[in-house]
């Protein structure tokens, strides 16, 4: 049985209203970085790219995004299909996660939190605010 690869470090976790990788140079253009989403109605379900950069991995993840309400509970949670290979421990890697599902149950606060192979990665604060009777807006 092969041994289990190191957890990595992240050096950049961003949710973003949208992502491009540009066809002619290969560089990745971030917009609309997010905090919070703003719902006019709860529980909402909303698909977020997410853009993440780890270094010193070395080997094969399963990634996972989950959300945590105020109590630690696990309210939702996605793992991307496949196992994400980070072959050199000195190199920096980006993951780019289109369309990730989140259901927010509540206005309030969440801690989006990432996974590789079972283990806690990175954690940030996002909000879900409640707009009543406005479009579904990001901001």
């Amino acid at each position: 049985m092969a041994p289990k690869p190191p957890k990595p470090f992240c050096k950049a976790l961003l949710v973003c209203g949208q992502i491009v990788q540009d066809a002619r140079t290969g560089q990745t253009i971030l917009f609309d970085l997010l905090r919070s989403v703003q719902m006019t109605k709860f529980p909402a379900r909303i698909a977020l790219p997410i853009f993440f950069r780890w270094t010193s991995g070395h080997g094969k993840y399963e990634v996972e995004f989950s959300l945590e309400d105020v109590e630690g509970n696990q309210v939702s949670q996605f793992t991307i299909p496949g196992a994400y290979d980070m072959p050199d421990p000195l190199e920096a890697y980006e993951l780019i996660a289109h369309d990730v599902p989140f259901t927010f149950p509540r206005p309030g606060r969440y801690d989006l939190v990432v996974s590789a192979n079972g283990e806690e990665v990175v954690r940030d604060a996002f909000y879900a605010i409640e707009i009543p009777g406005a479009e579904v807006t990001t901001e």
